[in-house]
């Protein structure tokens, strides 16, 4: 969000200013608000807000997916003039401040755009499709049961589809596998239209808690929302 990682730079450049009006003008107050509470003084909160906008949204120039992500981390705080050493940044850093991870949750969430619904919408209705065309077409269907005299027993009775009833099931489903078809090829090119779109995100996500933000084949919020809040090294 180009207009989002602007903002970050006014706001570390003039950090004791109170930017939460800003903030609200591009809808983001509420992801970030949660910092500012109980404070007197926003340099601390403006610089951690600047920091995540510039450390994890796809427009950050200074997101660097050839570095290591630890260093890029690093060199994002020193450039927002935040001391990586002092202990409101180091535990950024080190994943331990439960509030700042969920603004990260949260902010990733803010970047996902309908495709993310769409690709998952397509991919479920092409697995359903074609598990449905994979079920052989019966012939017969049972209507109920009768006593057979001569065996003494109970049996099923059947009620038998016309052959070309039959025939017109299977081109049916034939129809319904190449929507299927189709409705996957849609579903991966829009996947790599948002891996081509989100590469900065990815390689930040990828880095931090050991997911692919673009991975729309296995996207569960819940599980983003584990990764994010608790440190990597438990991911």
């Amino acid at each position: 969000m180009k207009k989002a990682t602007e903002l970050a730079g006014r706001i570390w450049k003039d950090a004791e200013k109170n930017w939460l009006p800003e903030l609200e003008l591009l809808n983001l107050h509420t992801i970030f608000r949660p910092l500012y509470k109980g404070v007197y003084k926003f340099e601390i909160p403006n610089k951690i807000v600047s920091f995540v906008i510039l450390a994890y949204d796809n427009d950050s120039p200074w997101i660097d997916p050839r570095k290591d992500r630890y260093a890029n981390k690093v060199s994002i705080l020193e450039g927002i003039e935040a001391d990586p050493e002092k202990r409101n940044f180091k535990e950024i850093l080190n994943y331990e401040n439960p509030d700042v991870q969920d603004v990260i949750f949260k902010y990733l969430i803010e970047q996902t755009d309908a495709r993310w619904q769409e690709i998952m919408s397509l991919l479920e209705y092409s697995s359903k499709m074609i598990l449905f065309c994979n079920q052989q077409t019966t012939d017969r269907f049972k209507t109920g049961t009768s006593f057979d005299d001569t065996t003494k027993q109970t049996v099923d009775d059947y009620e038998y589809l016309n052959p070309a009833d039959v025939a017109k099931a299977n081109k049916e489903k034939g129809q319904l596998l190449d929507q299927a078809i189709a409705a996957r090829k849609k579903a991966e090119e829009l996947l790599k239209s948002l891996e081509s779109d989100f590469q900065k995100v990815d390689a930040a996500t990828q880095g931090d808690f050991g997911f692919q933000f673009t991975d729309v084949k296995r996207f569960d919020v819940m599980s983003w929302e584990q990764r994010v809040r608790r440190k990597k090294s438990m991911s």
